[in-house]
């Protein structure tokens, strides 16, 4: 089975609107840093009254939901803590910014995971851990002004993921739009419509109407391409008929730091890609870093500037603040600030305790790619390792994590991608029934399996959804 190389948001390839704004307000904006909270101990503890091992998964990404699916929960509790209470289907995220496929089609929900009453999900964020206690400090998502609370952990996963990185470009999180949650994707969705629907005004001059309709992403790797990609076939099979006096004034374009787009494919891939986009009419730039992202566009680095309506930042990721200031209890953290594991997923210095998987963690013998792949392989290990652990058995030193890599696919419109694996390397409308057809067998229920080609055929035959229910 092939699968992308998706990073929850890509590395540097490059460098919401203001109303509304993209970046999350609170969990992520909380003020103080670890040394300036109350001392974890004396917060009420959620989970005291058990005698079995508790064992603490923070985060619900690929890795996360791979490990609560495959862990064993004969000898142990599992404890869940994670804001976000669903598992997003990434790969499949673009088309949901454009309605080609619905938001609920994509996402699983993480309380119905598990059906054991040894099963227990938190609506809260870990901002603090202590190792020397064993207790993570958890703010809830809800009435946090009833303040945090504690959970002990005798065994504690970490698999938060990454967040956005900026950069530091001046702008990019004041009228940037990011893709890295299904809150994300809708806002994307409403601000594509809400352009449209903007240059219908008849008092708008040409000029206005362009800057309205030109919708610009920086970054030219999976996340930025399959986006582009996707409002390319909105705008081509859908808007066109609803607003076809607009389409003249329509353009798309892709502003990527590097050489070349898609870097990590074949350079006869990349070629493909590139051509085909210029068939397509959308806009390359490589070789062009944006310095500064403004409310009407971008301004690069030899000081043109690039007039927008919508710019998407796909350009990059950082850790998390859980990892900064102390706040990890002292957990070893590379120059990326993400946590130092060995071979077995194991936190340096805290073996048999804490694990850490995903774009969190970092293997010191062999890092790898921050990818969907590489996590959803890890969840997959770490449950069987550390089940292996609680029934009192010493783990095989040599059965360390070993990862498969599969191939990578990308999108690129018009019913056409790129496929490249060990064996082959594909193109074209072949390439993308393998597309379709391989992420169709990787979504992980029944019900999505039924919901997803349902969306297809619903797109296929009426059209995606252009409705705008934003207040």
């Amino acid at each position: 089975m092939i699968n992308r190389e998706y990073s929850t948001n890509e590395r540097q390839a490059s460098t919401e609107n203001q109303i509304p704004p993209q970046r999350s307000e609170s969990l992520d904006d909380y003020e103080p840093i670890a040394q300036q909270l109350d001392p974890i101990e004396n917060l009420p503890l959620k989970n005291s009254n058990t005698m079995r091992e508790q064992v603490v998964l923070l985060g619900t990404g690929w890795g996360g939901f791979s490990f609560i699916k495959n862990f064993d929960l004969t000898n142990c509790d599992l404890h869940i803590v994670t804001p976000r209470n669903h598992f997003l289907f990434t790969p499949l995220l673009a088309s949901a910014c454009v309605g080609t496929l619905e938001f609920r089609s994509i996402v699983e929900p993480v309380r119905r995971a598990r059906k054991e009453e040894n099963y227990f999900y938190n609506a809260a964020k870990c901002v603090q851990i202590d190792t020397d206690q064993k207790l993570l400090r958890c703010r809830p998502v809800y009435d946090r002004e009833k303040g945090d609370y504690a959970i002990r952990y005798d065994r504690l996963i970490v698999s938060v993921g990454m967040d956005v990185n900026t950069m530091g470009v001046r702008g990019a999180e004041m009228h940037g739009y990011f893709l890295k949650e299904l809150d994300h994707a809708r806002k994307i969705r409403y601000k594509i419509i809400e352009c449209f629907e903007k240059a219908t005004n008849p008092r708008l001059s040409i000029q206005e109407r362009q800057e309205l309709l030109h919708f610009v992403a920086i970054g030219g790797s999976f996340t930025g391409i399959e986006l582009m990609s996707e409002i390319h076939d909105f705008i081509k099979e859908d808007l066109s008929n609803l607003f076809p006096e607009l389409m003249l004034e329509c353009k798309l374009s892709i502003i990527e730091a590097g050489p070349q787009i898609l870097s990590t494919f074949d350079k006869s891939l990349q070629v493909y890609a590139k051509k085909h986009f210029r068939n397509e009419h959308i806009n390359i730039y490589t070789g062009r870093k944006v310095v500064e992202v403004r409310e009407n566009g971008v301004q690069l680095d030899d000081g043109s500037n690039i007039t927008a309506g919508l710019v998407i930042w796909t350009a990059g990721i950082q850790s998390r603040k859980l990892f900064h200031h102390g706040r990890s209890g002292g957990l070893p953290l590379d120059r990326a600030q993400r946590v130092v594991v060995d071979e077995h997923l194991r936190v340096k210095g805290y073996e048999g305790s804490i694990y850490a998987m995903g774009d969190c963690a970092s293997i010191d013998t062999a890092p790898l790619a921050a990818t969907a792949q590489v996590a959803s392989q890890q969840g997959k290990y770490l449950a069987s390792f550390v089940a292996q652990q609680l029934e009192g058995k010493e783990p095989n030193e040599t059965n360390s994590f070993t990862y498969s890599h599969r191939g990578t696919m990308a999108y690129i419109g018009n019913y056409k991608s790129i496929t490249e694996t060990k064996e082959f390397k594909l193109r074209g409308r072949a390439s993308w029934v393998l597309w379709r057809s391989s992420y169709l067998t990787m979504l992980l229920s029944i019900r999505n399996k039924i919901l997803v080609p349902l969306d297809w055929a619903k797109a296929w035959f009426f059209g995606r959804d252009v409705m705008n229910f934003k207040s």
